[in-house]
């Protein structure tokens, strides 16, 4: 199954000939490797006791995690339209819709905190590592600094309470469109639903950043487990066996799962996340829905229905947060004049364009 595929990043399950591949590319490098560590991994994703993720780099393996989030931005279904997918133009039409006093997102985002966000999305799309070059000068990169210029230059901290009740006025009155949100339960979708049935009398729907594409605006982040090995490990075996036990199931049973209120990340071994499912399935989650908010309230056991809604926007997501750090810092630093005022967008696009293509030609 694949995962997810840019250019020349691929990421998807494990396939039987990884094992010699990986098997031959240790041996290349003086390695004494044995391949029944991968055939391992294979037999026990064949038994359903794990998805082994496998990432490609021109057909290079190096990259496997054990739990994911979703990165996106929520807002209420009948102000935003049921979708997952939305460009600029459909977003500040929305915003139109609303009181002139309400605000896109959380009122204290700055161009600074939303730039981050924007570029881990999707800073990847826009290179191709094949050909050795960039597209930072299309339309789609110009609309997404449009969009992030769209925010205060700053926000004012000093008084942490007049904030959080500031937040709670604009949440309960309607005046905030969108939420930035990392989906980390299985049950996300029936617990925003609850909030914005509260507040705007409607569902929850998970349109993400704009994109001008019409692919779907969310993003996979990775979970905090993240293993990799050096070429000058002393004991590979016995590492390569320490990444195995890392992603098998970590729980036996319903009783091992955290409750409802402890599930955190999505694991990518079906195991857990069927039982993760089923555990919802069976309880009920007392919530606060959301911290910048007074409603609260019982969530129901997790139905077949919103477990499926949730299944097939996970599903949907194409996009994961990995990206080169020499791209974001040049795009990072050129942006700051243009966000300050003192730059145009097309000085700060033809300068990124230039110095990321000139990047990513020196390393095809």
């Amino acid at each position: 199954m694949v995962f997810y595929q840019d250019g020349s990043l691929l990421i998807r399950s494990m396939e039987p000939r990884d094992a010699q591949v990986l098997t031959d590319g240790e041996r290349a490098q003086g390695w004494d490797a044995d391949i029944g560590k991968f055939q391992k991994r294979l037999r026990d994703q064949e038994q359903g006791l794990c998805v082994s993720l496998a990432a490609e780099v021109d057909g290079g393996l190096y990259m496997a995690f054990d739990a994911v989030r979703i990165q996106t931005l929520v807002g209420a279904e009948n102000v935003v339209g049921d979708r997952t997918s939305w460009s600029l133009a459909d977003l500040q039409s929305a915003l139109d819709s609303l009181p002139e006093e309400a605000t896109m997102m959380e009122y204290f985002y700055t161009k600074e905190s939303i730039l981050y966000y924007v570029l881990v999305m999707s800073l990847d799309s826009y290179v191709d590592w094949e050909t050795g070059t960039c597209s930072f000068d299309s339309e789609e990169f110009r609309n997404a600094l449009a969009f992030v210029d769209s925010f205060p230059a700053d926000f004012n901290w000093n008084d942490s309470d007049a904030v959080n009740m500031e937040m709670c006025r604009r949440w309960e009155n309607g005046l905030q469109m969108l939420s930035y949100q990392l989906l980390g339960n299985v049950d996300a979708f029936q617990q925003l639903d609850a909030l914005y049935r509260t507040i705007f009398g409607g569902r929850a729907a998970f349109v993400g950043f704009p994109v001008e594409d019409g692919s779907v605006g969310s993003s996979f982040g990775v979970g905090n487990t993240r293993v990799a090995m050096t070429s000058v490990c002393r004991d590979k075996e016995a590492a390569w066996e320490f990444i195995r036990e890392v992603f098998l199931p970590k729980y036996r049973d319903r009783s091992d799962c955290p409750s409802r209120e402890g599930m955190m990340e999505l694991p990518v071994n079906r195991s857990d996340f069927e039982l993760l499912a089923a555990v919802s399935g069976e309880t009920e989650k007392e919530s606060s829905f959301n911290s910048y908010s007074s409603a609260a309230g019982t969530l129901p056991p997790l139905t077949e229905e919103d477990y499926r809604r949730f299944l097939d926007f996970y599903n949907s997501v194409e996009r994961i947060e990995l990206f080169d750090d020499v791209i974001y810092g040049i795009v990072e630093e050129q942006c700051g004049p243009f966000l300050a005022g003192d730059k145009s967008l097309e000085e700060t696009v033809e300068l990124i364009q230039k110095q990321v293509g000139l990047y990513v030609s020196e390393q095809k």
